[in-house]
């Protein structure tokens, strides 16, 4: 049993290094040879890691990445990073290692060994003369046929972060055009009508139509209707407030709705007539507001009009989605607070997102209170809150911040259009420094459809037919949150 173990330990690194050196050949044959290797066409993540090992610019090579993704660049700039020199003599010392290791293998193995060897050096044979020719990129070609772009068609790899700007602008521009076609967002309201309570069809307008439009008057669009649709919505209140359902006073004003109106009131005309409408819906605010800082998601007490006996008790959990949204609104909206209000507000808002589970929000994804989050520390100067309640807050933003930059994907998105926008939003609300965020531009510019809109995907629970959990969304909301975080990243990352 001695000599059993030191040999198991080679073998096992033989293995190893087998394994490795298999998979450096398919990925070197499919970038460079445009090959595959029995149907397997490798993406090339031990090449970017050998790649990063050798001193290739990590931001520069997560660009490539997206671009590979991108229909309109491909592998080019991948070919270009990792045909480098540099790279390829790390590659070719990474392959030496590997050989050296299989030197133990048995003879029928080693053949398959000596054949991996002739193709990878085959292909890295090609990789100069490919990296140099991806050098030059393929402008986009406009049409309904793509075709293999022809040597006038290139232009130098130095002006691609210009045309990722310039692609960025298009995703912006389309996005907005998009959501001009309909002021009224017609797709994006909750409607219900299938009976019980809402026998005559109830329509959820506010969150939709309000996110729409903050998108719009964020973005700086001069489009007069605009302004004329914020000021209509704004209208569309009651005496206690805000509802859900605007028509309906069988669900209680929430505090989202409320901070979405408050958002909204910087970019109205008639805003100071609109504060003093609001003054008796703020004091409500105020009066459920706990002593520990906690909004809960509903304002049932003090109702003008309260909802009917016998109506629908809805879930009385607290959110921290419904929170933020209010205080936010109350932020941006510069309201005169309570004294200690937004100390006890920041105080809870850090410690249930730590604690709690699902960080306090039964209604939202995490995503989603990130972006808001990062948006309040942004409207936030130093001296709004006491310092302890900044420091614990700064710190649980930093926090956010890490685990966005982790879990970046290769593509340049964080897995849907909808999560990537919440967590680029995030990171320039936090002014985050040090990161190239072409990548998410790629990305979010990709999956945009032809329309200038993008997928409908869901963002809270509400009730849906015959009082079944429904996961609401829409493709405006979508592309409201996708145009918020462009815009916002373009003013940060010009």
């Amino acid at each position: 049993m001695g000599l059993w173990f030191p040999l198991w330990g080679e073998t096992m690194k033989a293995g190893v290094a087998l394994g490795f050196l298999v998979r450096l050949t398919q990925e070197a044959l499919t970038l460079f040879c445009s090959a595959s290797v029995g149907g397997s066409r490798a993406t090339p993540h031990l090449l970017s890691h050998i790649a990063l090992e050798s001193g290739c610019d990590e931001g520069r090579l997560r660009t490539a990445w997206a671009c590979a993704f991108h229909p309109l660049y491909g592998l080019s700039q991948l070919q270009h990073l990792l045909g480098q020199r540099t790279v390829l003599a790390h590659i070719r010392t990474k392959i030496a290692d590997y050989l050296s290791a299989c030197a133990t293998l048995p003879e029928p193995i080693r053949l398959h060994v000596q054949q991996l060897e002739n193709d990878c050096s085959k292909a890295l044979d090609r990789a100069l003369a490919a990296a140099h020719f991806a050098g030059l990129f393929p402008m986009p070609v406009l049409g309904h046929q793509r075709t293999t772009p022809q040597f006038s068609q290139l232009v130098p790899i130095t002006n691609l972060n210009e045309a990722i700007r310039r692609e960025r602008d298009r995703t912006i521009r389309l996005a907005r055009d998009g959501l001009l076609e309909d002021l009224t967002f017609h797709e994006g309201l909750d409607i219900q009508r299938w009976g019980a309570w809402c026998e005559a069809p109830r329509y959820g307008r506010i969150f939709p139509v309000g996110y729409g439009l903050l998108a719009l008057a964020a973005e700086g669009s001069e489009n007069p209707t605009v302004t004329t649709a914020i000021d209509a919505l704004l209208d569309a209140r009651r005496v206690d407030g805000y509802r859900y359902f605007e028509d309906w006073t069988g669900i209680p004003p929430g505090p989202d709705d409320l901070g979405i109106v408050l958002q909204l009131l910087p970019y109205s005309l008639r805003r100071d007539e609109l504060r003093a409408a609001l003054r008796f819906p703020m004091e409500q605010l105020f009066y459920h507001t706990g002593a520990d800082g906690c909004i809960p998601t509903w304002m049932t007490q003090n109702l003008h009009e309260p909802p009917a006996e016998g109506s629908v008790t809805w879930d009385p959990r607290a959110c921290l989605g419904t929170m933020l949204g209010a205080i936010l609104g109350l932020v941006r909206a510069s309201w005169p607070l309570p004294e200690g209000y937004l100390d006890r507000a920041i105080s809870y808002i850090t410690d249930t997102y730590e604690n709690a589970p699902d960080h306090g929000a039964p209604y939202y994804p995490a995503s989603y209170l990130r972006l808001l989050m990062g948006e309040l520390r942004m409207h936030l100067d130093n001296n709004s809150c006491a310092p302890a309640c900044m420091v614990g807050f700064d710190q649980v933003l930093e926090s956010i911040k890490k685990e966005i930059l982790t879990t970046w994907r290769a593509d340049g998105g964080w897995g849907s259009p909808l999560t990537t926008a919440f967590h680029l939003g995030t990171l320039a609300a936090l002014h985050t420094q040090g990161i190239d965020a072409s990548p998410a531009y790629l990305y979010l510019s990709a999956k945009q459809e032809p329309d200038g809109l993008w997928p409908r995907e869901p963002i809270y629970v509400a009730t849906g037919k015959d009082g079944a959990p429904f996961n609401y969304g829409s493709r405006s909301v979508t592309t409201a949150f996708c145009l918020r975080a462009l815009t916002l990243a373009k003013t940060v990352w010009p």
